[in-house]
């Protein structure tokens, strides 16, 4: 029993040790952004999609209509957070999950587009923030990709939804 309580304690202290050691630069620099540091969300039917096309009635999208022209990918900067923002007419079924990487003073953001999509469109307003970026000027490029609407497919299409340096105070 005291054997189980000495190493029971000595994986604790090595876990609380190693949890709060600072990362080196090149850690925070190069790689995936750490979950603390970047949220998205997405509003509107891309994050109620309809799984099953034998659940859609004529009245399943009402709340989300489609829009007239949508919105260009804008970026706001604040402190030391990147605000990325996006409304978009799609396919009504679609679904869309975001990620962001960061390699030293280059952030990509990636739309990634999943589901077929059904007979309708509708809208979406899709966004992230990414927080705690150090000082400095940046070229973020904005992309979306996914699979194809019509047999949900993995593709190899990318398009660059937008291209533009910032620079983070």
């Amino acid at each position: 029993m005291k054997s189980i309580n000495i190493f029971l304690l000595l994986v604790t202290g090595t876990v609380f040790y190693s949890c709060n050691q600072k990362q080196s630069s090149q850690q925070t620099q190069t790689g995936n952004i750490a979950a603390s540091a970047f949220s998205w969300q997405v509003k509107g039917c891309a994050e109620k999609a309809i799984r099953s096309k034998a659940d859609i009635t004529p009245d399943s999208f009402r709340s989300f209509p489609e829009s007239a022209e949508p919105g260009l990918p804008l970026l706001h900067v604040a402190g030391d957070s990147l605000l990325y923002t996006r409304e978009v007419s799609h396919l009504c079924c679609r679904e869309v999950t975001v990620s962001a990487r960061q390699q030293q003073s280059l952030i990509t953001i990636t739309e990634y587009w999943f589901r077929p999509g059904c007979k309708c469109k509708c809208s979406s307003t899709v966004s992230a923030v990414m927080r705690q970026l150090p000082a400095g000027e940046y070229q973020v490029i904005v992309v979306e990709t996914g699979t194809d609407p019509l047999h949900d497919q993995s593709t190899n299409a990318v398009d660059t939804l937008l291209n533009r340096k910032i620079t983070v105070q």
